[in-house]
């Protein structure tokens, strides 16, 4: 029996969003990758992982 890791990310801003991918990625780079292409979400500079919701909220709120 094998056991393996499944790289999760959440969403930095609620506590309700969080994203895998449907292969063995290696690195929380690849997951990223991956749901910025699939699900629209976010990396910010300062290292924040927003969802789609969030990341929609968090740019109305720029003047």
């Amino acid at each position: 029996m094998s056991a393996a890791a499944y790289l999760v990310i959440r969403c930095d801003a609620c506590t309700d969003s969080e994203i895998g991918t449907p292969f063995e990625a290696l690195t929380h780079r690849q997951v990223r990758a991956h749901a910025k292409e699939r699900s629209g979400w976010r990396w910010t500079r300062d290292g924040r992982d927003l969802c789609p919701a969030c990341a929609a909220r968090t740019n109305r709120e720029k003047p």
